[in-house]
C-alpha cells in the first residue's frame, strides 16, 4: 500500500529580504606625482 500521506504545512512566507547591499568602494587616492628628477 502507498505510505500514509504526511501533510506538510507550507512554510510561512519569509519576510521580504532587505535590498542587496551595494558595495561602494572608497574613491582611490590619486597617485602621488613622481618626484621631480
Amino acid at each position: 500500500p502507498p505510505p500514509p500521506y504526511v501533510y506538510k504545512s507550507p512554510p510561512p512566507p519569509s519576510p521580504s529580504p532587505p535590498p542587496p547591499y551595494v558595495y561602494k568602494s572608497p574613491p582611490l587616492p590619486s597617485p602621488s606625482p613622481p618626484p621631480p628628477l
